[in-house]
């Protein structure tokens, strides 16, 4: 059957050759030719392109928008690059950090910006060239993640710069320093001891942050009180019309009084804001009872004389005597709901906090919830009967109750689960503040600014704290490779610098009870990181508790520990809760081999001076160390830690530089 049809030959090539010579090169002048720069809606319908710009004749013909790629090789070329530096990155990072970045490229709709925050890129048009090369010229970081912070969030965050540490150490407001038993210094007299709240104002601050230059003492201006102990002016003039007397039983001067209650409206009530004080200064001096009351005003005193102790000593032993009258007027006033009786409460709360007293802190402060919640403070739907009830009061009381509410929801509120939520509601905060809530930069900084980047970074430090010994834990920072660990050094850095700070420029800051909270965050990280810088010393069990921890040690934890220790011992003149915790800390710094017992036994000596030390039944039962607590919980309180001192001490004394009992 094939006879009946002709045989049909190839047609001719282009050059006029003979037909099927080159088959396959006739095959391939058959396929379509590629046009990378094709238009997307004829790459779509697989149709001929011809290029044109703006618009292709195809598009033009079918009415459509015609859209061309920036560069189809180029993005090809670029998601290959990015394969390679996730498949890199994951090949390069330990086992528990290379979980986390596949966690969060799992997580990610965008490949590059996962990329970016992975390779630890402040946003990812940035090269990352230009971050190494701004880091390289600023003074040192511990980690990227504190340099971006420094960039970022400078309200938080300011940058460090290297300190003089040799000429600050010869600074005895910068190391504990042997006093007589009223509390004077036996070697000469400090400018802390000399200055009161109102020269502090006074300093010449530079306008940049803590450097060589800010921090040498001889840049430090130094001014006597010339107004005696009990200053004649005080932060309102009205108090110069208080009679102490109407309000309570105890005894004290009413220039005393009045001193003691401008001291901490100044400093303290900034930062616990519990009621309006010029209503309670109104109603004070002219025995009214709106605003004002005996149970408020003898709590309050409790505290202010506490702190008081910077100025004058004797009253410090006042503040027993206040605590025990507030208390009284507690059992009689806790079933009467008013807003004077919750911020008396809760003032009650925080003076049994930080001294020997038969009432827990914590019933105060539940008694003072449950009391503010029976009012209607917080707790409650938002309604707008709630709110015409409100609206209704005269302008007076409406100030009061928003004081008040204000005060007890900030006192008693908990942190939210989501640390990291958390975490970048503090930093957007921190970058909405004016310019005068700075800690740099000022040539005044006062007290309660002072006290507010304290309690920023303690905030900080208790949020992250409890995730630093897991591995599985990275993934808190999404946008990062560092750990919590980067941030909670970052911020341990800022209270080594605010603690410096208030030792310097600040001689009334050790009446600020939220200093305590830094003292203990930067002594527990010093005496770790020494610990960490000399396994020899190391105890067995040290290695496995912090051999998680990273190497980002502070080479001069021993300045600082001075410091701290310093601090306690201005503290506890103020607090006597606080007396012990110098007394812990070198009981750790012992117990994890970062100092010997002949330089702990000196040091002790200079704390506690002349003065017998504190009984056991004043030590108070709060965290000292950390670590302990975590693993051993009711093991790290600051009496276990105070009582191990003398163990410790006597152990180490037979036991070191070879020397051994033999019997």
């Amino acid at each position: 059957m094939s006879a009946l049809y002709k045989t049909i030959l190839p047609a001719p090539d282009a050059s006029g050759g003979a037909g099927g010579q080159n088959p396959d090169r006739s095959v391939a002048k058959r396929r379509r030719a590629n046009r990378p720069n094709a238009c997307e809606n004829c790459r779509l319908k697989k149709a001929r392109c011809d290029g044109k710009r703006p618009s292709c004749s195809k598009c033009e013909k079918w009415g459509t928008e015609c859209v061309y790629s920036v560069d189809h090789l180029a993005n090809v070329e670029r998601e290959l690059k990015e394969h390679r530096d996730i498949l890199e990155l994951l090949m390069s990072l330990p086992e528990y950090e290379a979980a986390a970045a596949h966690r969060h490229l799992r997580n990610s709709d965008n490949l590059s910006d996962a990329l970016s925050s992975l390779q630890g890129s402040m946003h990812g048009r940035h090269q990352p060239s230009s971050i190494r090369t701004a880091q390289a010229i600023s003074p040192p970081t511990s980690s990227g993640l504190e340099f971006e912070l420094t960039v970022r969030h400078g309200m938080a965050y300011p940058t460090l710069f290297p300190l003089d540490l040799p000429s600050l150490s010869a600074d005895p407001r910068l190391r504990p320093v042997q006093r007589s038993s009223q509390g004077l210094l036996i070697d000469g007299s400090s400018p802390s001891d000399t200055m009161s709240p109102s020269t502090s104002s006074s300093y010449d601050v530079p306008s940049t942050t803590p450097n060589t230059q800010t921090l040498e003492p001889s840049n430090i201006k130094q001014e006597e009180d010339s107004t005696g102990p009990h200053r004649e002016q005080y932060c309102d003039e009205r108090l110069h019309q208080l009679k102490i007397g109407y309000w309570t039983g105890v005894t004290i001067d009413d220039e005393v009084a009045a001193s003691a209650i401008s001291l901490y409206l100044q400093g303290n009530h900034p930062i616990f804001g519990l009621f309006d004080p010029d209503l309670f200064i109104h109603d004070l001096v002219h025995h009214r009872h709106q605003f004002c009351s005996p149970f408020l005003v003898n709590a309050l005193l409790a505290h202010a004389c506490q702190a008081y102790s910077v100025i004058d000593n004797a009253v410090g032993a006042l503040s027993q005597e206040f605590v025990k009258a507030a208390s009284v007027l507690w059992r009689a006033e806790r079933s009467s709901d008013s807003l004077v009786n919750v911020a008396a409460i809760l003032m009650l709360s925080v003076s049994c906090h930080l001294q020997q007293s038969d009432i827990a802190s914590n019933d105060l402060l539940d008694d003072g919830r449950v009391m503010a919640e029976r009012l209607k403070l917080f707790g409650v739907r938002h309604t707008p009967e709630n709110a015409a009830s409100f609206d209704s009061l005269d302008p007076d009381t409406k100030r009061a109750t928003a004081h008040t509410a204000w005060g007890a929801y900030s006192y008693l509120t908990i942190p939210l689960a989501f640390v990291e939520a958390k975490y970048q509601k503090i930093l957007s905060f921190t970058d909405s503040l004016p310019p005068e809530m700075s800690s740099v930069g000022q040539k005044v900084m006062p007290d309660h600014v002072l006290a507010f980047h304290i309690l920023i970074h303690v905030a900080i430090t208790h949020i992250f704290y409890p995730f630093i010994n897991y591995l599985d834990n990275d993934q808190l920072l999404l946008g990062s490779r560092q750990s919590p660990r980067a941030v909670l050094r970052a911020s341990i850095n800022q209270l080594q610098r605010l603690i410096l700070i208030s030792r310097l420029y600040h001689p009334r800051a050790h009446s600020l009870s939220v200093l305590s909270s830094a003292v203990v965050h930067v002594s527990n990280t010093m005496i770790r990181d020494a610990a960490l810088r000399k396994p020899a010393l190391r105890p067995s069990g040290l290695k496995r508790k912090h051999s998680n921890r990273g190497t980002d040690n502070e080479p001069n934890w021993h300045f600082y520990f001075l410091v701290c220790l310093a601090a306690c011992q201005d503290l506890g003149a103020c607090f006597p809760v606080f007396e012990p915790v110098g007394k812990g800390l070198l009981a750790m710094a012992m117990r994890d081999g970062s100092m010997s017992a002949a330089e702990a036994n000196k040091l002790m000596r200079d704390l506690e001076g002349t003065k017998p030390g504190a009984s056991e039944s004043n030590f108070g039962s709060f965290v000292l160390d950390f670590d302990l607590e975590a693993t051993e919980p009711g093991k790290g309180q600051i009496k276990d830690l105070a009582a191990q001192f003398d163990e410790l001490s006597m152990h180490n004394e037979f036991t070191e530089g070879g020397d051994f009992v033999v019997e």
